[in-house]
């Protein structure tokens, strides 16, 4: 594995008052939050205020604890009601480190819909989180294509693809490769009508998030197929097609690595296809029993961002070339602290993206607490 090295002192921007986080967030700002719960995954999108309130998504309960103190967070600095409004909540697939906490969510909180990819497996975790779901939730099993709005917020599922669920009970598939991952874009581009013309209301893409689960390679491979690179040197039908999706399908601004950093989740191609800004990774310290982020994986990430293979040439820290580990540490002279969770404000306007990091580590005693939270530069 490549422990993530510790994040020098002077690379951390403390605010000069604890609220610049909260008082940089606006009504028409969506907020995406990877938690810091080791080798597991829990996600919450804050979509932008629309009628007076917010709503959530949740994407992922590998840890109800650290999931329910984020929720009250955001409750007692009033960017959600009492009675929060959870509009989708997603299994992306069957494993424990994923669902763990589901059952405890969908009892704590009211919510719409329940995604899950239809991958039964019969352990005990799956059976009570369905049983759950049912009696709370109108059931969704998503495949590659589907979509859902939320006014100007854009949801489109990636994968499984049917050809993969179609194999989920006849003769298996590993269940990483179950992984619903999906791609969010705000704000989306839209076509309107105005008397009789249609007009684009925009022209160029939204921030994007791609949400990659724990899809391995035979899952990205099908992704790749649903959702076709465009060849604009050689097709000028591929070139009016980017012009009016505004970028390729995969395109995203924000990757949350698949599977922790795994050596199965990616390839150089993918994230090179994908392009991220920032690259994030939800894993332990230490690396846990699988040694995550694995070293390969890693380099995977940084010659997408600062290509070096033939040039002999050193390259830049990771959080200079935009990722980030929930297990990442800044080092100072009173000794090293986590920086854990990780929350992207994402504005209206496409160019706005800033990443805070939390600063906890429930496991460690230091809880979640948005007003502590740091930029990295």
């Amino acid at each position: 594995m490549g422990e993530p090295k510790p994040i020098p002192a002077t690379d951390i921007e403390a605010p000069p008052r604890g609220s610049d986080f909260l008082a940089a967030i606006t009504e028409t700002d969506m907020v995406y939050f990877l938690l810091n719960v080791g080798n597991a995954d829990a996600q919450l999108i804050m979509l932008p205020q629309h009628d007076g309130r917010r709503r959530l998504i949740v994407v992922d309960v590998g840890g109800f604890a650290v999931m329910d103190q984020l929720i009250r967070s955001l409750q007692a600095a009033n960017f959600v009601p009492s009675e929060p409004e959870i509009a989708v909540v997603v299994a992306t697939h069957p494993h424990w480190d994923h669902i763990s906490g589901m059952s405890s969510l969908l009892k704590a909180y009211k919510v719409n819909e329940f995604w899950d990819p239809g991958y039964d497996t019969g352990r005990p975790a799956y059976i009570k989180m369905y049983a759950e779901a049912e009696s709370r939730a109108h059931v969704c099993m998503p495949t590659s294509g589907y979509e859902k709005r939320f006014d100007l917020v854009h949801i489109r599922v990636l994968s499984p693809s049917i050809a993969l669920k179609h194999e989920f009970g006849i003769q298996g598939i590993e269940e990483n490769n179950s992984s619903i991952a999906l791609m969010i874009e705000y704000p989306e581009k839209r076509v309107v009508q105005r008397s009789r013309e249609r007009s684009e209301l925009r022209r160029s893409r939204g921030s994007r998030l791609l949400l990659g689960a724990d899809a391995q390679t035979a899952s990205w491979a099908h992704v790749e197929t649903d959702f076709p690179a465009l060849e604009t040197r050689t097709s000028w039908l591929a070139r009016e097609m980017l012009h009016r999706q505004g970028a390729d399908y995969l395109d995203a601004d924000i990757f949350k690595v698949p599977h922790h950093g795994s050596k199965y989740g990616m390839n150089i191609e993918l994230v090179e296809r994908v392009g991220p800004k920032y690259s994030l990774v939800s894993c332990a310290k230490g690396g846990g029993v699988h040694r995550f982020p694995h070293d390969i994986a890693q380099e995977i990430l940084r010659e997408a961002r600062q290509r070096t293979a033939g040039r002999g040439r050193a390259r830049a820290a990771d959080h200079k070339l935009g990722i980030h580990y929930t297990s990442d540490h800044v080092h100072s002279s009173s000794g090293d602290k986590p920086l854990g969770s990780i929350a992207v404000i994402v504005g209206l306007n496409s160019q706005r993206l800033q990443l805070w990091r939390l600063c906890d580590d429930v496991k460690a005693g230091y809880p979640i607490g948005l007003s502590q939270a740091v930029k990295v530069k």
